[in-house]
């Protein structure tokens, strides 16, 4: 049974990340059914969009500006969510002025 139904890809995605707790894969990010909707086959480029902040999802979904972080052991890559205390503190961390830390 469904909890939540999220409108896109990376919400789903980010959504199951949040969920994980911990690093997951590229390749379970693929083609599976989650609690928040389906992941479909680009399910990996779609998490690699997010942890790049990439143009494409930035300009339609702010909210998930560093919502994924990447990490690379040998040749795979691994996926986490960030929680947005954790965003808010390196972007204070990083120097930048109370608006922008507070901005997305």
């Amino acid at each position: 049974m469904k909890s939540v139904q999220c409108k896109t890809q990376w919400h789903v995605i980010v959504a199951y990340l949040w969920q994980q707790k911990d690093w997951v894969p590229t390749h379970l990010l693929q083609s599976i059914d989650t609690d928040f909707g389906f992941i479909g086959s680009s399910g990996e480029q779609r998490v690699r969009e997010l942890a790049a902040n990439s143009p494409k999802v930035m300009e339609r979904h702010p909210e998930l500006k560093d919502a994924v972080e990447k990490k690379r052991e040998g040749k795979y890559e691994y996926f986490r969510f960030v929680p947005r205390s954790q965003r808010l503190c390196r972007r204070f961390d990083a120097g930048l002025p109370a608006e922008q830390v507070f901005a997305a």
